[in-house]
């Protein structure tokens, strides 16, 4: 989980520096670049944060019903 807290706390670090510094108009092209590559990233890491606990969910009320085809079940 600390590396979803990790995007949250970078993407809250980013809206604060864009609400809080004085950038030239060429400056605030780049950072709003960056901010839009922040924000797509970001959104990659849930999404795959996302997939893995609808995983978890599926094993933990379901796993019994297909714990045959998943041989790394319960494997240390």
């Amino acid at each position: 989980m600390s590396n979803l807290q990790n995007v949250n706390n970078l993407l809250f670090a980013q809206l604060e520096r864009l609400s809080g510094e004085k950038f030239s108009i060429e400056e605030m092209e780049r950072e709003a670049q960056r901010t839009e590559s922040m924000v797509k990233i970001s959104d990659k890491i849930i999404k795959a944060a996302s997939t893995q606990l609808s995983a978890v969910k599926i094993v933990a009320e379901h796993g019994d019903k297909f714990a045959g085809h998943l041989p790394m079940i319960g494997k240390d």
